[in-house]
C-alpha cells in the first residue's frame, strides 16, 4: 500500500508458453503407435513385449520434444525474454503485431538473415520488435505468439526503464 503522497506505479507483465498444437501431437501419437505394432507384429511371438517398448520409449522422446521446443515469452517492466535470449526493455524500438499472410511473409521471404526468430508457423500471429541497441547484431526480434495485440500493447507501455 503506497504511502501519501506515493504514485501507486502498476506493472504491466505478459506471459506465455506454446507447446505443439493438437494435431502434431496426435499425428506423431499416431506413428508411435504404429511403430509399435509393427515390431509387435514382427516379434510378437518372440518378444512380445518389445512393442510396448518401442512405444514407450516413442512416447518419451516425443515428450521432450514438445518440452524441449516449448516458446516461452515473458515481459516485465525491465526485460523482454524469448526462452533464454533476453532483451532489456530500454533497448526496444518499434514494436508491430502481425498475423496471416504479413506473418507469414516477415518470417519467410521478407526475413532479415540477421535477425532473432521464434518462429512456430502453427502460430497465426507473431510480434516484430525492434531493437534500438548500436551494439546488438540483431536488427529485430520476430516473435511467433497466440495474442500479437497483447504483446504489442505490453511492449508499448510506459513501462520502459
Amino acid at each position: 500500500m503506497p504511502y501519501v503522497g506515493q504514485s501507486l506505479t502498476l506493472v504491466r507483465t505478459y506471459k506465455e508458453t506454446t507447446f505443439w498444437p493438437w494435431w502434431a501431437v496426435l499425428t506423431c501419437l499416431g506413428l508411435i503407435a504404429l511403430i509399435g505394432a509393427s515390431f509387435d507384429r514382427a516379434l510378437g511371438e518372440i518378444a512380445p513385449w518389445v512393442g510396448w517398448l518401442v512405444a514407450a520409449v516413442g512416447v518419451a522422446v516425443m515428450s521432450w520434444a514438445m518440452w524441449a521446443t516449448r516458446l516461452t515469452i515473458r515481459v516485465d517492466e525491465s526485460l523482454l525474454a524469448v526462452n533464454r535470449a533476453v532483451l532489456p526493455r530500454k533497448w526496444v524500438g518499434k514494436v508491430v503485431a502481425t498475423s496471416g499472410k504479413s506473418a507469414r511473409e516477415l518470417r519467410t521471404v521478407k526475413s532479415d538473415a540477421r535477425a532473432f526468430m521464434a518462429s512456430r508457423p502453427w502460430l497465426g500471429g507473431a510480434v516484430l520488435v525492434e531493437i534500438t541497441d548500436p551494439a546488438d547484431p540483431h536488427p529485430y526480434w520476430y516473435i511467433s505468439c497466440k495474442r500479437p495485440d497483447s504483446l504489442e500493447h505490453t511492449l508499448t507501455s510506459s513501462n520502459k526503464d
